[in-house]
C-alpha cells in the first residue's frame, strides 16, 4: 500500500459525502505533494484537476487510494464528518444518506462498529415525514453516535443544537 493510499481514501469518502469541496481536495493534493520526494503520478495529476471537474478528482483519488483499509479511511474520516454537520445541520440527512448507501453496498462486510450507518437515513426521513419521531431529536442522536468515532481529548465543535 502507498503512504498515501489511506489518506486519499479518506479524502475521497469526504468529498464523496459532500463535506470536502473540489477545492479542498485539490489544496490537499497540492500539500501532500509538497510533502513528497516523489509524489505519483496520479497526485499530480489530481493536483491539475480543475475544481469542478468532480469525476476527474473521484477517479484520480480512487487510483491513489488503491491498497488501503476502506474501514479504517471511513472511521478516520468520520470525526470531520460530525465537525461538518455540526456546522452545517441542514446537511446531516444528505450524509446519513451517503452513510447508508456506503453500508448497503457492503453489507455483509460491514464491521459491527459500523452498523449505526444503516439507522439515520431512514430515521431522518420517517422524521421529516412526521410518520415518526422529531427531526432534532434524530440530529442529536446522529450526532452522538458519530462522536464515538471521535478520539478522546481531540478537539470538536459543539453539538449544542
Amino acid at each position: 500500500m502507498q503512504p498515501i493510499a489511506h489518506d486519499a481514501q479518506r479524502i475521497s469518502l469526504l468529498f464523496e459525502y459532500g463535506v470536502l469541496t473540489g477545492n479542498n481536495v485539490i489544496a490537499w493534493s497540492d500539500g501532500a505533494i509538497v510533502q513528497m520526494d516523489s509524489p505519483p503520478d496520479s497526485l499530480l495529476q489530481l493536483s491539475m484537476t480543475a475544481p469542478d471537474k468532480t469525476a476527474d478528482i473521484i477517479s484520480h483519488l480512487h487510483q491513489l487510494s488503491v491498497g488501503s483499509d476502506f474501514w479504517a479511511a471511513l472511521r478516520s474520516a468520520i470525526p470531520q464528518i460530525r465537525d461538518f454537520i455540526v456546522v452545517h445541520p441542514d446537511r446531516a440527512e444528505s450524509v446519513a444518506n451517503h452513510l447508508f448507501r456506503t453500508a448497503c453496498h457492503a453489507a455483509s462486510q460491514l464491521p459491527e462498529d459500523l452498523n449505526f450507518m444503516f439507522q439515520y437515513d431512514d430515521a431522518f426521513s420517517l422524521a421529516r415525514d412526521g410518520i415518526y419521531g422529531d427531526s432534532q431529536t434524530i440530529y442529536r442522536d446522529f450526532i452522538q453516535e458519530l462522536e464515538e468515532f471521535t478520539p478522546v481529548g481531540s478537539a470538536s465543535l459543539s453539538s449544542g443544537r
